[in-house]
């Protein structure tokens, strides 16, 4: 069971993945932010689901992570790929996407 558990989040993660692409290939980055959220409410709802008790301390250190993120918008610099304008376009979002992405260790 905990292989197909793992089978299916991974399926998951992919095809947020490839929504959130879609999306910045279509310039639409309001959608990815979406698509992004949705899917961190979604995975945390399953795993209250299946281990509430480490669900409920999960929610709490995400909801840290996001308030500490919100809390630094302000003063964000986004890394810009090279040769990024002023106004992105659309394949410098996947650029973007694709550099911080990889950072975080995920497989593409």
């Amino acid at each position: 069971m905990a292989s197909s558990l793992v089978t299916r989040a991974e399926r998951r993660a992919d095809e947020v993945r490839h929504a959130i692409r879609e999306a910045l290939a279509d310039g639409a980055t309001n959608v990815a932010l979406h698509a992004a959220i949705r899917s961190l409410q979604g995975e945390a709802a399953k795993l209250r689901g299946r281990r509430p008790a480490d669900g409920a301390l999960t929610d709490a250190e995400l909801a840290a992570s996001l308030a500490s993120l919100a809390a630094r918008l302000h003063a964000h610099k986004p890394g810009r790929p090279a040769g990024c304008p002023r106004v992105p376009a659309p394949e410098h979002l996947l650029a973007a996407f694709d550099a911080v992405y990889a950072q975080s260790g995920e497989p593409a």
